[in-house]
């Protein structure tokens, strides 16, 4: 945790917590965004918005824009947080 709060220029990932609620956070280029997995969903957040999304079918519930936004908004880092929590998860039950 020290060396990934140590340096802003580098890419770092960093999964805290257990079972049920999970903590994946990605600093890249000095930003931070996370993606956070409790008992029956996900939420995402960065600099820009808030999301609340179905664990079970990955729909979005409810999303909050922190700034204007004016035409379509894309978030590929939800897509690709889903799929390192879900190769941690796959990791942690094989080893």
């Amino acid at each position: 945790r020290q060396k990934f709060n140590a340096d802003n220029n580098t890419e770092a990932l960093l999964l805290t917590g257990a079972g049920n609620y999970r903590l994946l956070t990605l600093k890249k280029e000095g930003n931070l965004t996370t993606l956070t997995e409790n008992w029956d969903a996900l939420i995402f957040e960065n600099d820009n918005c808030m999301a609340v999304l179905d664990k079970m079918d990955f729909s979005i519930q409810q999303i909050d824009m922190f700034e204007d936004v004016d035409g379509i908004y894309e978030i590929p880092e939800i897509a690709e947080m889903k799929i390192l929590f879900k190769a941690v998860k796959d990791l942690a039950t094989t080893t």
